[in-house]
Order: structure tokens, then sequence, then C-alpha cells
């Protein structure tokens, strides 16, 4: 559920005139819509990288977002598919993340495929 904090505090952000405020932010697995509006408005408050890693094995997220969405019209959560906005890096970590809990379980492996460093 920390992703899908991230991205309503960057939609928050976004909302108040806050552009670009954020350097940089990375959602893994993130149970939220792939609503291009929304990640737009999102995308807005980064000045850096906003990155939506994803895994099409989470069928555990798949399940639980399609349950509590508000509306059959929901679509796909952003943390099983890429999300179609420009200027959001969408990574596929299906050949890694097997399930929603594997993202903690093998954390440093994620954080290399980002290009990034642990403690970074």
């Amino acid at each position: 559920m920390g992703a899908r904090l991230i991205f309503h505090c960057l939609l928050e952000l976004s909302r108040c005139g806050a552009r670009g405020l954020v350097e940089s932010a990375v959602l893994l697995g993130t149970p939220v819509s792939a609503n291009e509006g929304r990640w737009r408005q999102a995308r807005a408050a980064v000045s850096g990288r906003l990155v939506n890693a994803f895994s099409s094995n989470d069928w555990v997220l798949g399940v639980v977002f399609r349950a509590h969405s508000r509306s059959s019209l929901a679509g796909r959560p952003a943390g099983t598919s890429p999300v179609a906005v420009g200027g959001v890096e969408n990574t596929n970590l299906s050949a890694l993340i097997a399930g929603h809990t594997q993202y903690l379980e093998r954390l440093d492996e994620v954080l290399s495929a980002l290009n990034l460093q642990a403690g970074h």
C-alpha cells in the first residue's frame, strides 16, 4: 500500500500546484488504476524519474485491486502492466517477480534492474 500512498501524495502535490517538487519516485507493484489522466497528474509533481515497476505475474494484486475498485470500469492496476504516459518509465519485472511479496524478498535485484542502489 506504500506505492498507493506515494501515488496519491503525487496527485495531491500536483493538485496544489507543486509541479516538479519531487525529484524521483519509484512505485513497485502499485495498486492504482493505470488511468492515463491520473498518471499525467502524478507525473507533473516529479521533476526526474517516475518509475512504474510492474509484474504481470502479480495475480494477488490483480484480484485485490478488482475486489476493492469502486467501479467495474477501473481497468487494470498499474502494478501488473505498463502505463501509457510520456515521462513514466515502465519497467517490466515479470522475469524477476513471481508474486507481490517478492518485491521485498528480491529488493536488491529489483533495485539493480531499475539502475538504483540500496541506501541511495
